[in-house]
């Protein structure tokens, strides 16, 4: 087995196999050199062979612009054959103060660090894209769709929230194609928004909503809607999720499942991170006729956790035919105050609640699985195996809050050991503040991963920083 350790900046490559732990190989000096990040560096024939580097960069436009707080895969909203990518910018002022932006960059192997579609948010402190996601095809027309929260969005109330879906096109525009809203003041609707897969078997992809804020059941208690796909897009929500008590903040994250019990239907995973005082995540199964009772109850393992602050799918990480999830609990201190934890839950026929895989975070204060920091990483060493990417925003090991990402790869059974580490570039980064797989963004048939550092000062003060690290390790 193969550990990798990258530090942006600096390579750093350690190997099980062989002893190079005290190389460190400035990016600059080896690109003057000849060397490209996707090439093992010149004369180094101590180096495991690899393609695991940085292979684009995107940066904030302004000062505060907080460019990276979400990342998403976007699929391929083109039709060009080429993954896509989106990168969130939430305090950015085009539209008004904090109005926020996403941008959306073509892949392939032509690509640049130039947005190819700009979506900007129409009012002051709307905070667009505090949530972005890849839809997939919600219309079924061969272009692959993205949603984003709105979670300040005031049409329905102050702080109600709304969600915007755009669709894929060759061009695509950025003009919504439909708005989803909040009940009411408050609800925050858009907090979290995802593709949720196929949940009801009719071949156009669906979406999940989540309004941490909705108080139906209680103060706070939260909920969460699923709107089907269709070629005749609406704004009705076809399942309602409610949250079990006040206070749960149910819908805080929400995410597709994948399919977990492998009968056909995709399946979608809500967390509470408040339910039951060490939080909770639920998993919904899909059906031609879904229902909104939870079939399965994962529960934090201790007081104030925090447990599902964040959730995802993983894919199948064992191999096994069943999709597998993934749920973060970024304030347990096992390994310090605040060090986090991830979990990883197998599916099955029956799935059960027990993780089998379990993973902390390194230093105190990293906070390890916060929301947005956890991903399915797709099959980024092409082993059959799906791989996981995991985020300590926070971590110091590259100066104070410099942050940290971690990725497992897959295995039967697989384990709980980091096989790679990618370290922020210098202190309050926060590195890893969003991470996300990116599919093969550049074309060599290799998933990559895409990472966001909102606190990154090169452009300006905080104006924050995205990176496509390549997969084929």
């Amino acid at each position: 087995m193969r550990k990798f350790i990258f530090k942006v900046g600096l390579f750093i490559l350690a190997t099980s196999l062989i002893s190079i732990s005290s190389i460190r190989f400035p990016v600059k000096e080896a690109m003057a050199q000849g060397w490209r990040p996707n090439l093992v560096p010149p004369n180094s024939t101590n180096v495991v062979e690899k393609k695991n580097a940085i292979i684009e960069e995107f940066h904030g436009e302004a000062a505060y612009d907080n460019f990276g707080n979400d990342v998403s895969s976007a699929g391929d909203v083109n039709g060009d054959g080429y993954a896509d990518i989106m990168v969130a910018a939430i305090q950015n002022d085009e539209g008004g103060t904090s109005a926020g932006k996403v941008s959306i960059f073509y892949g392939g192997p032509l690509r640049d660090n130039i947005a190819d579609v700009e979506i900007v948010g129409q009012a002051a402190k709307d905070y667009l894209g505090f949530s972005c996601s890849g839809a997939g095809d919600v219309n079924n027309d061969g272009f692959d769709d993205v949603i984003i929260g709105v979670y300040e969005d005031d049409t329905r109330g102050d702080g109600a929230g709304k969600a915007i879906l755009l669709l894929g096109g060759n061009p695509m525009d950025a003009i919504p194609d439909a708005e989803f809203f909040g009940e009411a003041a408050g609800d925050s609707f858009g907090w979290s928004v995802s593709g949720a897969g196929n949940v009801n078997g009719d071949e156009y992809a669906d979406i999940i909503i989540g309004a941490s804020g909705n108080d139906q059941v209680g103060f706070i208690a939260g909920k969460a809607y699923i709107y089907y796909g269709s070629a005749s897009l609406d704004n009705t929500a076809d399942v309602e999720l409610l949250a079990k008590a006040a206070w749960d903040r149910f819908g805080k994250s929400a995410s597709t499942a994948g399919d977990v019990n492998n009968d056909g239907f995709d399946d979608v995973i809500v967390g509470a991170f408040e339910a039951g005082n060490a939080g909770e995540a639920y998993i919904f199964l899909g059906a031609a006729a879904m229902d909104a009772t939870a079939d399965l109850t994962m529960t934090g393992e201790f007081l104030d956790d925090d447990f599902g602050s964040s959730v995802d799918t993983a894919g199948d990480v064992n191999n096994d035919g069943f999709d597998d999830v993934l749920i973060g609990a970024p304030v347990n201190s096992e390994n310090g105050l605040g060090a986090g934890k991830i979990y990883v839950f197998n599916g099955g026929s029956p799935m059960n609640n027990v993780a089998d895989v379990k993973f902390k975070g390194k230093l105190a204060y990293g906070y390890l699985g916060a929301e947005h920091s956890i991903a399915a990483a797709g099959d980024i060493n092409n082993d059959n195996f799906a791989d996981i990417i995991v985020a300590a925003r926070e971590d110091d090991a590259g100066g104070n809050a410099a942050g940290r990402a971690f990725i497992l790869f897959g295995g039967s059974p697989m384990n709980n050991v980091a096989d790679v580490e990618i370290i922020g570039e210098a202190s309050e980064d926060l590195l890893g503040k969003a991470v996300s797989g990116a599919g093969d963004f550049d074309g060599d048939h290799c998933d990559d991963i895409l990472i966001g550092a909102t606190g990154n000062d090169e452009a300006a003060p905080a104006a924050g920083k995205a990176y496509v690290f390549a997969g084929c390790l």
